[in-house]
């Protein structure tokens, strides 16, 4: 059971009942009493039936014991279990025919719904039946898939039943048991050799406990396993399935890695219904892949008769059968829809490049941001900029490896124009040049594609600024005609021109691939970097036991030594693998990589490479720099263009090129700015190989759900569930490795395999909340209701001025109140008190960043980016809110009349009284009073490294060792004043706590303890006239002697 994710959530946490179906007659349908199938209806124009329903392994576990070759599929007894309860619905005596025309795939805990359509009858009494299926969370218009067809018996073919069906109908006699001169053949390692054919059976599908053979006939026991019950099925098809399995005793296997699976049911009727125990007879049809199948109940009557076509199928044909997979997305960029233009709404100017560019649209020209005017003026040119273009288009031979730098300096300009507060109110557009892959023929520039990463973040994390991108095409750099009317087109954040055509990104499920991807070569070797992470363990013995990878080169930084390292070479092993070998290697330093890829033994040559090695630094887009892009870049970017280049060099003959890249380039992240740029560059890597034509592909992973050490391993529960109502999910490891497998071979360079909750968006998207443009295509579109104002913002004024003044501070709070639940993960507005602090239920800043947004999105108001720090309640929001919608003097006053005194400082020089202190100093100093200790005793607070450090690292006695110090004694604070910070008492999250500055947690132990030293309880200063002084000063002492030799 979820438990409270913080202190004073106050919610019930008993145990919820399963869900139960409601009562479909409600909506004026018949319930169709069987387990998988919800309703039933009559056509009304076509004399036919028509029966749904829904699938889900969380409610049918046992179905997942039903694998082939890795795939979990509904077996076909089940497709033939549904036909027959169709029959019964119609009254038809049984299934005259079906033909399996596709697997049903189920993935991990994902439903598929289901539909069932019987036709009229035709001349001879027979009617039509298709079963299709659609996965529940598919995005507005997917197609429904076919899994099978056929026809319902008629009237007239029913055969006799009971003692009449074995002498009159020819069924077989099964009455005497064992049946007399058969064979009894052993059953130990009968599923064993099944599973070494790729028929991996759990204990729900290993159902014959007994089997018998008397020359082309073979006969068994089947028994129901131990906690399945016949339920409301006609036959079940565990058991079902379960009697098919004695056919191994007169068919041969099909060889080459080929497994027979149903094909065709004939003539199939059912007698008796809810058993549990059966007996079986499989005779094989002379020179056919068929077989006929006579079952019985424990006392030899009639219970079910077909005849069984077999087809033998590929381990690919079946790992195909899933199609794309339900979560692999590919963008498109399509036209651009006519919303409307957006005229600058101040003097356009052109930052960067050679001036060239702003001369052609009319517009004014800075080199650099310090050159843009502060306004306001009546001037043009020197009035605040309206839209500010960044030029990023021209840059003479840059080349991948210069991306790095580029985005660095593009990093620097945008944080330059975010701080700046004269330019709050300017449109900030980024102009590139062929930097995303907008058409077929694209390849994608590397070196300005971060810039799309980077852009994407910064908008989630700045709601209130409006940020855009659009990129030129390369062989139309002077139609500057089109690029004005892109820069003035409404509503897309995103546009790319090609021809003279104004295109905008949309994510879509991926399309099927044109023809199966070259295999890994099984006698190959395969790279994983990365590979000894929790995601590079689960892609490693993914390989071994789908793929049939046999040698494995992981590597990590620490190699050998990773945590589990040897555990996971055992497991590997035992998987299949012929030889695993667990390199230290870090793909960021080019000549280590070139000295692995070297190091291949000639007789298993490189066939695969993935490439998984990331390194995390989250934080605001604001507090980012080039040295903390660096650290992000290296393992992920750089890694990814020294395994590219040096395959080339060396002329590897590679089956596959893959890299895993992040959502966060495609959709934006709040907080990973960095990332998302390096990410960027990845995909757009891809895209490069695949114009050498050379294998690559980039895959955007949305979040996983990991157990302790991935990237995404620092979710909670509470933020998983806030994502989800955003209409983002975290990708079971089955969900995630089913959409790897869609996604190998495909010919498209750059897939995102992302689980999104279409659910969330559509509710979203219906009630009038801001939906993502790039997912706009995936829902669809909402009409306004009459009467109703064109957007949300409209809407809010609209309800407040109906409101009246008395009302509208409650409303606002209420709006507040909602989003913050939203954000916070919390159940509704009536879980958070209109003056409950946002620390106790959790703020961080990336939470901060969200509410703002919605806030924003959903007032029309611009509000501070600190705005949940600064008016740290609904209820203060909610005043700050009205006074910005400055509606009526008296709507931005609070409803009970109170109003903040505006004060100043009256000047007085009284002296200053020191009451308390609290410090941590060197020394295991940890007060004042320790500190007059040291001054006393004449102490030494100098020492060693402390243990925290790693000594040989920044240690080296060689004075001209470049990185290193040549001292190894310094004046440090004790670990323990370093270490133990209790996050949960200052209401941080565990997750922002590792990533906070040290500096920070020491300021905030340090300030509560002088306030208690001081007997002065923290809530009462909230709110007081009490003044806060904070800096704090690294070896900067020269620095200020430089400019003050008295300091």
């Amino acid at each position: 059971a979820a438990l409270p994710t913080y202190a004073f959530q106050r919610e019930r946490f008993w145990h919820a009942p399963a869900k139960r179906d409601g009562d479909v007659r409600s909506v004026g349908l018949s319930g169709a009493e069987h387990p998988w199938l919800g309703a039933v209806t009559e056509t009304a124009d076509a004399d036919g039936l028509l029966l749904t329903g829904r699938l889900a392994p969380a409610e049918h576990p046992w179905l997942t014991d039903h694998a082939v070759h890795g795939t979990v599929l509904v077996p076909g007894t089940g497709l033939l279990e549904l036909a027959l309860s169709a029959a019964e619905h119609v009254g038809a005596p049984g299934v005259a025919g079906l033909t399996l025309l596709e697997p049903l795939v189920l993935t991990d805990d994902d439903p598929v719904r289901l539909q069932l359509s019987v036709g009229a009858p035709d001349g001879a009494g027979r009617r039509p039946i298709t079963i299709h299926s659609r996965p529940e969370n598919a995005p507005a218009g997917t197609a429904w898939r076919q899994h099978a067809s056929g026809e319902l018996s008629a009237a007239g073919d029913a055969a006799p039943t009971g003692d009449a069906a074995v002498t009159e109908g020819g069924a077989a006699d099964l009455t005497r048991w064992p049946v007399p001169g058969a064979e009894r053949l052993p059953l130990d390692s009968f599923y064993e050799d099944f599973a070494a054919r790729g028929l991996e059976y759990g204990p729900a599908f290993q159902g014959l406990t007994e089997l018998w053979r008397a020359g082309g006939t073979a006969y068994g026991l089947v028994k129901l396993p131990e906690g399945l019950a016949p339920d409301r099925f006609g036959l079940h098809p565990a058991l079902l399935d379960a009697a098919l399995h004695a056919l191994v005793a007169v068919q041969d296997d099909a060889g080459d890695g080929h497994v027979l699976l149903p094909f065709e049911w004939t003539d199939v009727e059912l007698h008796a219904t809810g058993g549990s125990e059966l007996r079986v007879r499989v005779a094989a049809v002379p020179g056919e892949e068929a077989v006929t199948l006579d079952v019985a109940d424990p006392a030899g009557q009639p219970v079910a008769r077909g005849t069984l076509r077999l087809r033998a199928a590929r381990p690919e044909q079946i790992r195909a059968a899933g199609g794309t997979g339900q979560h692999l997305y590919q963008v498109d960029f399509r036209a651009a829809p006519r919303t409307g233009s957006a005229p600058a709404g101040g003097p356009v100017w052109v930052l960067g490049g050679d001036g060239a560019l702003a001369t052609a649209l009319g517009a004014h020209h800075a080199a650099d941001v310090d050159a843009l005017p502060a306004g306001p003026a009546e001037d043009d040119e020197a009035a605040a900029p309206g839209r500010i273009v960044v030029d990023l288009t021209a840059e003479p031979g840059a080349a991948p490896a210069d991306a790095e730098r580029l985005t660095a300096d593009a990093l620097g300009t945008l944080r330059r124009l975010l701080d700046a507060p004269h330019l709050a109110a300017a449109e900030l557009v980024w102009l590139t040049s062929g930097a995303v892959h907008a058409d077929a023929r694209d390849v994608p520039d590397a070196t300005r594609a971060p810039v799309w990463g980077l852009l994407r973040t910064a908008r989630t994390e700045h709601a209130d600024r409006l940020l855009r991108l659009i990129d030129l095409d390369p062989a139309r750099p002077g139609d500057t005609a089109l690029l004005g009317r892109a820069l003035d087109t409404a509503g897309e954040p995103e546009l790319a021109l090609r021809a003279e055509e104004i295109r905008a990104p949309r994510l879509a499920p991926a399309a099927p691939a044109d023809a199966a991807g070259r295999a890994l070569d099984p006698d190959g070797t395969v790279l994983v970097t990365g590979g000894t992470g929790e995601l590079g363990r689960e892609l490693a013995r993914h390989l071994v036991r789908r793929h049939g990878v046999r040698h494995l080169v992981l590597t990590s930084r620490q190699g050998p030594d990773a945590p589990g390292a040897d555990e996971l070479v055992r497991a590997l092993t035992g998987d299949g693998a012929a030889s695993v070998r667990i390199a230290a290697c870090d793909v960021a330093e080019r000549e280590q990589t070139g000295r692995l890829l070297a190091s291949v033994d000639p007789a298993h040559p490189w066939t695969g490479v993935f490439h998984l090695a990331a390194v995390l630094d989250d934080g605001l887009v604001v507090s980012q720099d080039a040295a903390r892009l660096a650290a992000v870049w290296a393992p992920k970017a750089a890694g990814a263009l020294h395994l590219d280049e040096l395959s080339r060099e060396l002329g590897l003959d590679l089956a596959a090129f893959v890299l895993f890249s992040s959502a966060a380039g495609v959709l934006g992240g709040a907080g990973q700015s960095t990332y998302a740029a390096a990410n960027a560059f990845v995909d757009a890597l891809a895209a490069r190989r695949r114009g050498l034509g050379l294998p690559g592909a980039s895959l955007s992973w949305g979040l996983w759900q990991q157990a302790g050490v991935g990237l995404t391993a620092n979710l909670g529960d509470a933020e998983l569930a806030r994502l989800r109502r955003q209409g983002v999910g975290a990708l079971t490891p089955a969900q995630g490795l089913a959409a790897l497998d869609a996604a190998l071979g495909h010919d498209r360079p750059h897939l995102v395999p992302v689980k999104l909750e279409l659910e969330a968006l559509q509710r979203a998207q219906d009630t009038g909340s801001d939906v993502p443009p790039l997912l706009r295509g995936l829902v669809r579109p909402r009409r306004r209701r009459a009467g109703e104002a064109d957007g949300a913002p409209s809407g809010l004024r609209g309800r407040l001025l109906a409101a009246g003044p008395q009302n509208r501070l409650a409303t606002v709070t209420t709006l507040v109140r909602t989003e913050a639940a939203g954000v916070f993960g919390m159940p509704g507005p009536e879980t958070i008190g209109a003056d409950q602090v946002f620390k106790e239920v959790g703020l961080d800043s990336l939470m901060a960043v969200e509410l703002r947004r919605r806030l924003s999105a959903e007032t029309g108001v611009a509000l501070p980016a600190t705005v949940a720090f600064d008016y740290p309640t609904p209820a203060a929001i909610a005043e700050l809110v009205l006074s910005k919608l400055e509606l009526t003097p008296e709507a931005a006053a609070p409803a009970d009349g109170r109003r903040r005194a505006a004060r100043t400082a009256d000047g007085s020089d009284e002296p200053v009284a020191v009451v308390a202190m609290a410090c941590k100093l060197p020394g295991g100093i940890a007060s004042p009073e320790g500190f007059w200790d040291l001054l006393a005793s004449g102490g030494d607070a100098i020492g060693g490294f402390p243990e925290r450090w790693r000594t040989l690292d920044v240690y080296d006695p060689d004075p001209e060792a470049e990185g290193k110090s040549y001292g190894c004694e310094g004046g440090f604070l004790a670990d323990e004043h370093v270490e133990r910070f209790d996050a949960a008492f200052f209401g941080i999250s565990p997750r922002e706590a590792v990533s906070m500055d040290p500096q920070q947690r020491l300021v905030l132990e340090a300030s509560w303890e002088a306030l208690e030293r001081a007997g002065i309880a923290a809530d009462t200063v909230a709110g007081s006239r009490t003044g806060v002084y904070l800096g704090t000063m690294n070896s900067d002492r020269g620095d200020l002697r430089d400019h003050d030799p008295t300091a």
